[in-house]
């Protein structure tokens, strides 16, 4: 007769490869995650503007060069030229308005309360029922009275009784609920105008609440059209303040050009008349210093005026170029900023969309490492349980073949050595049961930590062992609980004489 392999005989294949395979026999499946896209923010640079002004034109003055000659005659006489000092303003500026914002007090809802009234309870019913004598009522009575009158009893004060009963047992279920119907739709009206009023409460403060921004907002833009206005008025007085400035100098000027030519014309006249007193021969050099003079006088002034009109050319376009400066700067300015803020704002939203993708990658990650190692402790604890279920079917098969070839080869003489060998064989299958449960235990405790996700699974998470090299927390535990499992094998080993369970494990 054949020997079916006992799993936990060492000296069978079978049962090595078994037990060696329990935790390996199922694949585990790894968990699958995915890295979340992230968004990249994309903002602008503003343009910048160019400021345009314009060079001021220069003239120059143009004179001529009199004709000389030899002169005879006389030491000219002198004169000094007059001047002017040219006059000096201030500009005018202004100090800009400031506003405070309007708000508004929010309105409150007035609460419509119910006050219980006298058709709304059974009482007010009911006498209003009974004081209306309804038809309903003078049935009741009547049957009432019909009733104690079959007895004889029609006159007595227990037929008075018995109809005032009968006509309030007819009113009192109307009465009940005709009271609760007004209870209802009283509560219902007072329910409705509560919030009717919460919601006029509402459209109110909301209402307010535009008002006071169109306020601000109007306020807002006057203050800002009025500082408009005050540095339009400060600029047109300083520009009217600057040419007025200028016509005075350019008076002053022409005044002490015309005083320096009259004293010129007149200091020539006395030199002419000096002249001619000096003789004849003199005064046509006279004349012709008279003449080198005024060419030159004439040369002079044109210079004068030409630098004059040159420098105010000048001056004019470079307050123009430094005016188109500063408001290009000023536009340049508020371009960078909205650009930077536009910039800004996406930069953030970009970040919360991808710290949001990321969480919710981490999410679905963690909990399909979760699904994943519950789904692995499940196959592994249903394997481990079937290849027990066998291990112990082989095992009662041999024990039951074993006991039946002994009791076919025994006899009566026999049957003392018979008890021992069933004990012996009751020994081995108590200790195979209890190392079946032993090894269920084990396992159900190996699954549960391999479905435990505070234990990290990672090497470098856990400590170095007897041989110096890291194991994961996870791997850890499982050593514990096999080496818990060896112990008892080794006590059941020494306890029941099978010499194979002690060295069970180790062997594989």
């Amino acid at each position: 007769m054949a020997t079916a392999k006992n799993p936990f005989d060492l000296n069978t294949t079978t049962g090595a490869t078994l037990l060696g395979n329990a935790t390996s026999a199922i694949a585990a499946p790894q968990a699958t995650g995915y890295n979340a896209a992230t968004a990249g923010a994309t903002g602008y640079k503003s343009s910048d503007a160019n400021p345009f002004g314009y060079t001021g034109s220069t003239m120059v003055g143009q004179g001529y060069t009199a004709g000389s000659r030899t002169a005879q005659g006389y030491d000219a006489g002198s004169r000094t030229s007059q001047g002017y000092d040219a006059g000096s303003r201030t500009s005018q500026g202004y100090d800009a308005g400031s506003r405070t914002s309007q708000g508004y007090d929010a309105g409150t809802a007035a609460g419509f309360d119910w006050n219980v009234a006298n058709n709304q309870t059974v009482q007010g019913q009911i006498g209003g029922l009974i004081a209306a004598n309804s038809p309903l009522l003078q049935q009741a009575r009547a049957n009432a009275m019909a009733q104690m009158n079959s007895r004889g009893l029609v006159n007595s004060s227990m037929a008075l009784g018995e109809g005032e009963r009968a006509v309030y047992s007819a009113a009192l279920p109307i009465a009940t609920q005709d009271a609760a119907t007004n209870a209802n739709a009283a509560q219902l009206n007072a329910n409705a105008a509560n919030q009717r009023s919460q919601f006029n409460t509402g459209q109110s403060n909301q209402a307010l609440g535009f008002t006071a921004n169109a306020a601000n907002q109007a306020g807002s833009e006057n203050l800002a059209a009025s500082n408009q206005a005050l540095g339009f008025t400060a600029g047109a007085a300083n520009q009217a303040g600057s040419e007025n400035l200028a016509a005075s100098n350019q008076a002053l000027g022409f005044t002490a050009g015309a005083a320096n030519q009259a004293g010129s014309e007149n200091l020539a006249a006395s030199n002419q008349a000096l002249g001619f007193t000096a003789g004849a021969a003199n005064q046509a050099g006279s004349e012709n210093l008279a003449a080198s003079n005024q060419a030159l006088g004439f040369t002079s002034t044109a210079a004068n005026q030409a630098a004059a009109q040159n420098q105010a050319a000048a001056n004019q376009a470079m307050q123009f170029g430094a005016s188109s400066a500063n408001q290009a700067s000023l536009a340049n300015a508020g371009a960078f900023n909205q650009a930077a803020q536009f910039t800004a704002g996406a930069t953030n939203n970009a970040a919360l969309t991808n710290a949001a993708a990321q969480n919710q990658a981490a999410q679905f990650t963690a909990a399909n490492q979760t699904d994943v190692s519950k789904t692995y402790a499940t196959a592994l604890n249903s394997t481990v349980q079937n290849m027990m279920d066998q291990s112990m079917k082989y095992a009662l098969s041999n024990a039951d073949a074993q006991t039946k070839i002994e009791l076919q080869n025994i006899d009566a003489s026999t049957r003392a050595a018979l008890g021992a060998t069933e004990a012996y064989y009751k020994n081995q299958m108590q200790a195979s049961a209890s190392s079946n449960e032993l090894f269920q235990q084990v396992s159900k405790n190996i699954s549960d930590i391999m479905a435990n996700g505070d234990l990290s699974a990672k090497a470098e998470d856990g400590v170095p062992g007897k041989d110096g090299v890291k194991v994961s927390p996870k791997q850890a535990a499982v050593n514990i609980q096999k080496g818990y499992l060896q112990n008892a094998l080794a006590i059941l080993s020494a306890t029941s004489g099978i010499t194979g369970l002690k060295s069970l494990l180790t062997d594989i």
